[in-house]
């Protein structure tokens, strides 16, 4: 890595975020910063940032979960494979302003939320942010994106090279507790398996008074199946071969109802909006639920 890069992510990791990466993934021990680089005290491994930009925070092989045999099939393997070489890239949800109009309504939703409470100096973390979508729609010069695909934080960092992109799971966050104003996750809870442990540990990172901002697809609505059925869908068979139900019922681990239900457990004061039907505050005719909940 060239002098010139090597300053570009000094300068980009700012003091404020470095000062809330502090513990280390695979043992839990303290880390220090120096010549650019995590160290672990006790384990002492480092942590370091690739030349897209990128901070490697994945958990060494020894330390992983298992990892659950529907996630190892070879019909839902091809599926991840597609999906890290082609449609992250350009995700057919996206392809044109009617899809965009679906597919951003949780990002513009949430986004004019988090406008409403963030500063100039309001640490903001989103988990599972991909490529960045959700940037589009927030203002915050100290925003953190985590991701466990290293392409997708890649090309968040071609689009916006202020972001600091952390590759890591949601369960296993090297953050400080106590650390972090606001958390995002967005189009993210529904796929986590270890659910009730990543939402310990964001409640863990939240200071006292910090919010979780969320939004989740209401999967099995009659606006989602239709949806699914004629174009997601229809694009997968048509394209790849692949049966959209049989990827989603892997992907949305967790359906809206058993999301709702753990926040409910981990955090207080929930507001849900329901959406594009708000006067509808049920979950079958819409095609999403976001709001926020508080730590205390």
């Amino acid at each position: 890595m060239d002098l010139s890069v090597l300053k570009s992510i000094s300068n980009l990791l700012n003091q404020l975020v470095k000062e809330t990466i502090k513990i280390c993934v695979d043992c839990q021990g303290l880390l220090s910063f120096s010549d650019l680089e995590f160290r672990c005290e006790s384990c002492k491994r480092s942590y370091n940032c690739s030349d897209e930009g990128v901070w490697d925070f994945t958990q060494a092989e020894a330390t992983r979960h298992e990892i659950l045999s529907i996630y190892q099939e070879a019909e839902f393997m091809r599926w991840v494979d597609v999906f890290r070489k082609v449609e992250s890239k350009n995700w057919y949800i996206y392809k044109n302003k009617l899809f965009r109009f679906f597919t951003e309504a949780g990002h513009r939703s949430l986004g004019r939320l988090l406008n409403k409470h963030i500063t100039s100096r309001s640490l903001l973390l989103e988990l599972g942010c991909g490529t960045g979508s959700l940037c589009k729609f927030v203002d915050c010069p100290n925003y953190v994106g985590v991701d466990i695909s290293h392409e997708g934080l890649s090309l968040l960092k071609k689009k916006y090279p202020n972001a600091i992109a952390i590759q890591t799971s949601g369960e296993n966050l090297p953050f400080a507790k106590s650390s972090y104003d606001y958390v995002v996750s967005l189009h993210t809870l529904e796929h986590i398996y270890r659910l009730g442990e990543t939402l310990e540990q964001i409640r863990e990172i939240l200071v006292g008074n910090g919010f979780l901002f969320y939004g989740i697809p209401t999967e099995g609505g009659v606006l989602f199946r239709l949806g699914r059925r004629f174009f997601t869908g229809l694009h997968l068979r048509k394209t790849y071969d692949l049966d959209v139900n049989y990827v989603m019922d892997r992907e949305h681990i967790n359906d809206a109802n058993r999301v709702l239900k753990f926040l409910s457990i981990y955090f207080k004061k929930i507001k849900k909006v329901y959406w594009p039907f708000s006067i509808l505050r049920m979950l079958n005719p819409n095609i999403l639920v976001y709001g926020y909940c508080a730590k205390n």
